[in-house]
């Protein structure tokens, strides 16, 4: 079972944006143009939850899915956030979107999982294992201009303890395409660094001076980069979400903070400065 990492979201993010059109204001006229870009969409949300047992282990997968619909068979929006859906949750199978899709999910790690729990049982029948995979994508956020999906997983295969993600990937909503790294202007990443910084001393781990939030870090040395992953858009702001372990150790959880539309704007390409509302 593949789930969306680190090293290859930026990857996707690129190819994805190929569907699109310019996102430096190609088709700014466009989306002047059109009053509402999220107007006769709706979202369906799916489930499925399966488990298999071998003698006294047992594994449990269970996967959600909310999608978008619209009345017309596709449009550019439906057509990316499907294919950034299908990336994360390491669907190759071309399975159908909605139930088909969940299921295909399940079945996927539930026959992975299971043929490990049969060797287990095999060999430690009476020492039970337990395996949970549990994964997510769903909008989070759909504004007039933009739509912002959120992909999370959790996954205990044993051990001290589970291992959780979570990305976002924000789209516009007129042309599908997906924002990536590129929203901030090039002469303007070291201040948005300085205020992801800021806002992750103040909003996530509560200190105040520089030495404690370089205690806070596995690497306590000053240097600090922005996410691996790209920010993506929330209701108040620009959300800067880090991966457990990225910066800090697994006790810290994943770091994120938000960074007012007000305070970002400024920092960010024409095109996208647009789609804010």
């Amino acid at each position: 079972m593949k789930i969306i990492n680190l090293a290859v979201a930026g990857c996707m993010a690129a190819a994805l944006a190929s569907c699109g059109a310019d996102k430096n204001g190609g088709d700014n006229d466009a989306r002047k143009n059109k009053p509402t870009g999220v107007d006769g969409y709706t979202v369906e949300t799916v489930t499925c939850a399966d488990s298999v047992a071998y003698g006294d282990s047992k594994a449990v997968a269970k996967c959600t899915i909310g999608y978008l619909k619209a009345d017309s068979v596709s449009t550019p929006l439906i057509e990316n956030i499907n294919a950034w859906t299908r990336y994360a949750l390491g669907n190759t199978t071309g399975a159908k979107m909605g139930q088909p899709l969940a299921k295909d999910v399940v079945d996927n790690a539930l026959a992975s999982s299971g043929s490990d729990l049969k060797d287990w049982d095999e060999q430690f029948g009476n020492v039970p294992m337990a395996y949970e995979m549990t994964y997510s994508v769903k909008p989070i956020v759909m504004e007039p201009t933009y739509v912002t999906m959120l992909f999370t997983s959790y996954i205990y295969l044993g051990g001290a303890h589970g291992e959780s993600a979570a990305v976002g990937q924000t789209f516009d909503a007129t042309t599908g395409q997906t924002l990536g790294d590129d929203m901030i202007r090039p002469d303007a990443k070291d201040t948005v660094l300085a205020l992801v910084k800021e806002g992750l001393m103040k909003q996530y781990f509560k200190v105040s001076t520089e030495q404690e939030f370089n205690d806070c870090l596995l690497s306590n040395n000053g240097e600090f980069t922005l996410p691996a992953n790209p920010p993506y858009f929330m209701e108040d702001g620009v959300c800067f979400l880090y991966q457990q372990y990225e910066i800090a150790p697994y006790s810290e959880g994943m770091p994120q903070c938000t960074i007012s539309y007000a305070s970002i704007r400024p920092y960010l390409t024409p095109a996208v400065a647009d789609l804010i509302p």
